[in-house]
């Protein structure tokens, strides 16, 4: 199994397979109902190679995988023999369900994958129609378009079903509760001509359309509906619980259900359906006035929170809104001012990978930038631009830009499809084949990748460090770190200390970038950047070692600017690192220079225990 070493990592740092309550994934993350969670280990999973970052949200102990998560997914249930199609019914289960985000996310993540696909099918057709594939008018738009259509006409058929496994009830009946509300018939019931008025004079004004058991029943359309399914289902599994406490054995697989929906979906139509549909229009409506009143402003400072929302996991919230908009008034004002974030991740990691020495960081860099192109960008978030933090901000700033530029042109989004380059048939209008609004999406994104890409590149851009002409005297290596030089037996790594790697003294850094002590060959740069090996013109062997028990840092916070067999002159950057990072993950930064063929000398003498500039003279041998 390809992942196993890492399930078994990942299993033993969230307290093993026993203090596992639940878990699911969604695109880029293993999402971890734990028992305790002060039983994990947030920072030994972290430095786990192929984990990007670790988050808790919403109760959730979220490990961020990337584009691999499934494969690893299936790693841990299968290591750790975690039953993840047990149902738990329990009343005390079900309190521990999280926060109302855990839960949205929870009910719209299994089925964000379909919807997904749906909406780039729409989009599609869209496309194809434009260009002249086919008319609206054919029986291949027909069948494509009604395929496309299924998973939002039937939206509260899957809802109903995540809801109620969500709410820890039985999803069949949530399912056929779903089923009910978009049955032709009683949607039908909806465009009927009204019978009565219910509530006249007020903002709650509604037509009764039919009566059941001589009920007025205010009709309504709930298909492509979100919240009155979800609303529903919810109470419905706390009724369908309290009836199966009190239900023989023999019973419970049909009674229930039976009494469950003869009782929620007539509440449902009469009550619940009609007071969550208005209130859901006025949320709508208020989010539409919003937007209206100054959406150049609204969409800007949409595009800059979607990724801090990505970064804390609370960007789910965001999706029952969309999907709200869409089913209403067919379109989209929200997410279309979050487009550009996709590029200015991708952006970002081409912008750092342009400027990494390190070919690890720049693979990694690289394939984060491909994932966001796509529309995945936790990996391109949490492995590259976050930990840099630079980037992450040009990101934040060019997405707000492109954001900007959305509001300008007012572009909304038809179909929920993927995101990132396969995001821009969002913008085609499916009804009408427009595609006014897709040139302007495009442009958002190019600007903003340009932007991100200038800032990234200009704030992490180096500046050369220049160079000087250093006149050598023979037998003299010359300090390759300005520091607080100290005698070698201070050193609190005993082997350096000893003696027995060679003969030299311990700089403490106060600038991160080494330099050629003198002129000569670089033997080995360790592949981890943390030391180099050289030879000097004089035949001087020294060892740099940077920081102690660095090599365990496997890179991090250390770049390589020369490589094996290379001739360099005296001052001559060769590392550079990144003092208060090392520090900062718990490491000692006391810097040995070591003569390793110090027998083959007479004597090794320290000019002097002091602060020292860089290539200020540090050590003289004398031959023997």
């Amino acid at each position: 199994m390809k992942y196993e070493q890492l399930a078994k990592d990942i299993l033993s740092n969230v307290g093993g397979s026993e203090n596992v309550e639940g878990l699911i994934h969604c695109y880029t993350r293993l999402r971890f109902t734990l028992k305790d969670q002060t039983k994990a280990n947030k920072e030994a999973i972290e430095n786990l190679k192929g984990v990007s970052a670790v988050m808790i949200s919403g109760g959730q102990f979220q490990v961020v995988i990337g584009n691999q998560v499934s494969e690893v997914y299936d790693a841990v249930v299968s290591v750790g023999n975690i039953k993840v199609a047990k149902e738990d019914n329990s009343e005390e289960k079900a309190e521990k369900k999280g926060s109302f985000v855990d839960v949205i996310s929870g009910i719209f993540l299994p089925v964000i994958g379909t919807m997904c696909a749906c909406g780039m099918i729409k989009g599609l057709v869209a496309l194809l129609v434009f260009f002249g594939a086919f008319t609206d008018k054919s029986t291949t738009y027909t069948i494509l378009q009604g395929i496309g259509d299924s998973v939002f006409y039937y939206l509260p058929v899957f809802l109903g079903f995540t809801a109620a496994k969500r709410f820890g009830g039985n999803p069949f009946t949530g399912m056929v509760m779903g089923a009910s509300m978009v049955y032709p018939n009683i949607l039908a019931l909806a465009t009927a001509k009204p019978i009565m008025t219910l509530f006249g004079g007020t903002i709650f004004k509604a037509s009764a359309t039919a009566t059941l058991a001589g009920i007025p029943v205010v009709a309504m359309d709930y298909n492509s509906t979100v919240f009155p399914v979800i609303i529903a289902v919810f109470f419905a599994v706390k009724l369908e619980k309290a009836i199966n406490k009190k239900t023989p054995a023999v019973l419970k697989s049909f009674f229930a259900p039976f009494i469950t929906l003869l009782i929620m979906l007539p509440l449902t139509f009469i009550v619940i359906g009609p007071i969550v549909s208005i209130l859901s229009n006025l949320v709508a409506n208020g989010l539409q006035s919003f937007f209206g009143f100054n959406v150049i402003i609204a969409s800007m400072v949409f595009g800059i929170v979607w990724q801090i929302l990505i970064m804390f996991g609370l960007h789910g919230m965001i999706f029952p809104l969309i999907f709200m908009n869409l089913g209403m008034y067919g379109y989209d004002f929200i997410f279309p001012g979050a487009f550009a974030a996709s590029f200015t991740q991708v952006a970002a990691c081409v912008a750092l990978a342009m400027l990494e020495k390190n070919e690890e960081k720049k693979s990694i860099s690289i394939s984060s930038a491909i994932s966001a192109l796509f529309g995945i960008t936790e990996p391109a978030i949490y492995g590259v631009t976050l930990p840099n933090k630079k980037a992450f901000i040009a990101s934040v700033i060019s997405s707000g830009i492109g954001g900007l530029i959305i509001g300008i042109f007012n572009v909304k989004m038809y179909v929920m499809g993927g995101m990132g380059i396969v995001g821009i048939i969002n913008y085609i209008n499916p009804k009408t084949g427009s595609i006014e609004g897709t040139p302007y999406a495009v442009l958002a994104a190019v600007v903003s990748m340009v932007i991100c890409f200038t800032i990234t590149y200009i704030w992490n851009k180096k500046q050369p460090t220049k160079t000087v002409t250093i006149t050598t005297e023979k037998n003299t290596i010359y300090a390759p770190i300005k520091g607080q030089v100290r005698p070698l037996d201070q050193c609190s790594d005993a082997t350096f200390a000893s003696g027995v790697m060679g003969q030299g003294v311990m700089i403490i850094p106060e600038e991160g970038v080494v330099k050629a002590p003198s002129n000569g060959r670089i033997e080995t740069i360790f592949p981890t950047g943390h030391a180099v090996g050289m030879t000097t013109e004089d035949g001087i062997e020294l060892l740099i070692h940077v920081g102690l028990d660095t090599v365990e840092l496997n890179g991090k916070h250390f770049t390589a600017l020369k490589k094996d067999g290379d001739t360099v002159v005296a001052g001559e950057p060769i590392i550079q690192f990144d003092i208060r990072g090392i520090k900062k993950d718990g490491y000692r930064t006391e810097t040995p220079v070591i003569i390793t063929n110090a027998d083959d000398y007479s004597k090794v003498t320290p000019v002097s225990f002091d602060l020292l500039d860089a290539m200020k003279p540090l050590m003289k041998v004398e031959n023997k």
